[in-house]
């Protein structure tokens, strides 16, 4: 009778395991320690800790999202000082830590502020040469007017270069939003996940009690069954002599 007990036992065990396994596929909620001595928490049953893939990318994601806003923050900033259109402001940013550290494309792209800085050397140089014609040639002097259209140019070239470095600073932060605007989607989208958790992770607690339940059942009934058996083999062997044979006369 015990015999046939432990094989339906056995079979439940199956079962519940089963179940809690294609539990843990669903959701992504997995046991650990599930055979801990009996009495259960908040965190499983049988002392088993739940972990759960669903709260593991949440985390995941909550760090890129941190990351990704920083970022665009440092962008957004590089921005606003190139979209200011001043010229050493922007050629500054050659040195600034917080443009070199966040890898801008105002530095890293299109030979970077190095050919502003170039045309702004230029003009310096230009404006003191006119300003020192100046004072020894005429107004109408051919020399100085040449020297002039010369400066206008380097002007015309310094305002299309900062504008071709406004395009690299904007475009550098559109892409940091996209980015950062493309992670909190994921991000709010496992929120929903987690918030739906707490249910799925009750329903889990409940077949995996279930489960060690009918395991440790299994378990004690099968060690009684190996000591059951044991006596019986030590009874079928201890025999006492009540009456010894006598030798034929």
């Amino acid at each position: 009778w015990l015999t046939n007990q432990l094989s339906q036992l056995k079979a439940n065990v199956e079962e519940s395991e089963k179940k809690l396994t294609d539990f843990e596929k669903e959701t992504g909620i997995i046991s650990l320690n599930l055979t801990a001595a009996a009495g259960g928490n908040e965190s499983g049953a049988g002392g088993g800790q739940i972990h759960s893939v669903v709260i593991q990318k949440l985390d995941a994601l909550n760090s890129e999202l941190t990351i990704a806003e920083a970022y665009r923050i440092e962008k957004e900033v590089i921005n606003h000082l190139v979209q200011s259109g001043n010229g050493d402001v922007v050629a500054g940013l050659q040195n600034d830590p917080l443009a070199v550290q966040s890898r801008s494309m105002v530095l890293t792209q299109g030979g970077g502020v190095s050919n502003l800085q170039q045309l702004q050397q230029q003009e310096n140089e230009l404006t003191v040469s006119i300003a020192q014609a100046s004072t020894t040639l005429g107004a109408n002097n051919r020399h100085l007017k040449e020297m002039q259209a010369q400066l206008h140019a380097l002007q015309v070239q310094i305002h299309l270069e900062l504008q071709r470095i406004e395009m690299r600073a904007q475009a550098d932060f559109q892409l940091a939003q996209q980015t950062e605007s493309e992670i909190r989607r994921r991000f709010d989208k496992q929120q929903e996940a987690a918030s739906s958790l707490n249910e799925k992770t009750v329903q889990f607690a409940v077949l995996s009690q279930e489960a060690y339940s009918r395991k440790k059942l299994y378990e004690d009934l099968f060690t009684k069954l190996q000591e059951a058996n044991v006596s019986a083999g030590l009874k079928a062997t201890n025999i006492t002599v009540v009456d010894p044979a006598r030798p034929q006369s």
